[in-house]
């Protein structure tokens, strides 16, 4: 049988192109599992200006501090978003109360959805783009830079301490995901871009079944 090169290289790039996908499917298997274990903070400001900006963080603080009254010890994701959603009142008027007092005088939403997060890092814990559950707050026209975090466990509160509080909701395999950007760089960017790919077909979706 004669030795065909061409077929040998199509064939040696099929396997290689099947075992990238293959590798990428596991780890966005993983970054799923991820995603059904956390709850995110996810902050909107009025604006850009410096001042909406720096109000914006302080809102954050404050909601951050708060969270430490809201969520039960030990508590799963879903117990976490239940209680998230039974305290939205007490969130609200924590944002509130701190706008207030650093002389913001516009509106706030604060609720309990799914959000669109990209790839973040946070010290040495990156967690991956995609869909989480989160509380969102929209301060005034909400026309600012975002700020995300992750409100349960509360990793955003101490970086040490949200590692630890991390490792008791995730297993090994999660946690060596989360604590492994530079190894996982380019599956981190496949992800996201596959994310960012999902959520505008889910857009155009939601468009044409309007129309």
């Amino acid at each position: 049988m004669k030795f065909n090169a061409k077929i040998f290289e199509l064939s040696c790039f099929a396997a290689l192109l099947l075992t990238v996908l293959l590798s990428v499917s596991s780890f966005e298997s993983k970054c799923d599992s991820v995603r059904q274990e956390v709850l995110r903070l996810h902050v909107v400001a009025n604006s850009d200006s410096d001042e909406d900006q720096a109000v914006k963080l302080l809102v954050r603080d404050a909601l951050l501090e708060k969270s430490k009254t809201v969520f039960s010890e030990n508590a799963t994701l879903a117990e976490a978003e239940k209680e998230a959603c039974e305290n939205i009142g007490l969130l609200f008027e924590t944002a509130k109360k701190t706008l207030e007092e650093n002389g913001f005088d516009g509106a706030v939403s604060v609720s309990v959805g799914k959000s669109s997060f990209p790839t973040k890092s946070y010290g040495s814990i990156t967690l991956p783009a995609g869909e989480y559950c989160a509380v969102r707050v929209e301060i005034g026209e909400s026309k600012g830079k975002n700020w995300w975090c992750v409100m349960f466990p509360p990793l955003c509160l101490s970086a040490a301490a949200g590692e630890e509080e991390l490792s008791d909701v995730l297993s090994g395999g999660e946690m060596e995901l989360v604590k492994s950007r530079p190894k996982y760089e380019v599956r981190f960017w496949i992800v996201e871009k596959l994310e960012q790919l999902k959520e505008r077909y889910n857009k155009f979706r939601e468009n044409r079944e309007r129309s």
